[in-house]
């Protein structure tokens, strides 16, 4: 009561309530009749971080904390010693106990010893494995790498070329192609396929360019030779001819004379080819024979000289 009579009686001193005043407590009271949310009290962990400087840093987090930092102050102090006493840096270039390793990839087997006396090392001759390009003898690897560092007197490692790898070419013959081709490809060649005419059966090798036994030297090609099969001739049509004209016509065709029949009862004339094995037009092997049939009795056989009339007369004799 003593309070709003001072706050009325100052009121009625001054007049008025200002208007900054006067509408704060007028919209107070309007929003709490409209029922509108006023703001929330503070809640007490906002209370204690503001107030007590509890909360985030409160004796529960510091508990927390403490081993996060005794590990991190634990790792300090480990690379602090490795780093100063265990694996000291220092410089990078050599000191007065050690020596860079020169390049010697390329160089003979004495130009290698000659460069790695100059720094102290020394040369340890390690394998000897084939190389397409680099001459039997020089360095194609080493240990320690060029640019690295190594103690006086220690030795350097290295693989020596036994020059490019050679290899036989091997005989073929019987395979099929494509077993060819995976022989010659697991013994290191390049391969290429040509056809060829053969006697021996389509699709088989017959042979490879070059040779078998060549001995070459890798990379190399070998063309692998497969047969088309036999040459193949066609029958010429020897019907009416005399049976003398036919061994000279089959030649020229690539084929040759076969069997000879005769008919004695054949309506055509004496010696003349009636009929022919296999018929004209027919594809056959190069090389391969014809028979034919002829009109006629055939040659007459010489009688034999035992049988002769005065054999016996002048064997007595």
């Amino acid at each position: 009561m003593k309070f709003r009579r001072r706050r009325g009686l100052g009121g009625t001193l001054r007049g008025r309530p200002s208007p900054e005043e006067e509408p704060a407590h007028e919209g107070d009271a309007g929003a709490k009749e409209a029922g509108a949310p006023s703001e929330p009290p503070a809640s007490p962990g906002r209370r204690r971080q503001g107030g007590g400087g509890r909360g985030w840093f409160g004796p529960r987090q510091r508990r927390r904390l403490l081993p996060a930092l005794l590990l991190v102050g634990l790792f300090a102090l480990g690379y602090l010693v490795a780093t100063r006493w265990i694996f000291p840096g220092g410089s990078t270039g050599p000191t007065g106990d050690v020596a860079r390793v020169p390049d010697l990839v390329g160089l003979a087997t004495d130009g290698a010893t000659r460069s790695l006396g100059e720094v102290g090392l020394t040369l340890e001759v390690g394998a000897r494995v084939p190389h397409p390009k680099a001459p039997e003898g020089a360095v194609i690897a080493q240990t320690p790498l060029p640019g690295q560092y190594a103690r006086p007197g220690a030795p350097v490692q290295v693989t020596l070329s036994s020059g490019p790898q050679r290899r036989k070419v091997p005989d073929l013959r019987g395979f099929s192609a494509r077993q060819g081709r995976i022989v010659l490809e697991r013994l290191g060649f390049t391969t290429t396929v040509d056809s060829t005419r053969s006697d021996i059966q389509r699709g088989q090798v017959v042979g490879s360019r070059p040779d078998a036994g060549q001995d070459l030297q890798l990379p190399a090609q070998v063309t692998v030779l497969v047969s088309r099969g036999p040459a193949v001739a066609r029958v010429p049509d020897l019907s009416g001819r005399h049976v003398e004209d036919v061994p000279a016509a089959l030649r020229d065709a690539g084929l040759s004379l076969g069997e000879v029949t005769y008919d004695p009862a054949a309506f055509a004339a004496a010696g003349r080819v009636i009929a022919q094995d296999p018929p004209p037009g027919f594809s056959l092997r190069r090389g391969g024979s014809v028979s034919i049939r002829v009109a006629g009795p055939g040659p007459r056989t010489p009688p034999d000289s035992a049988s002769a009339p005065g054999a016996d007369a002048g064997g007595g004799r």
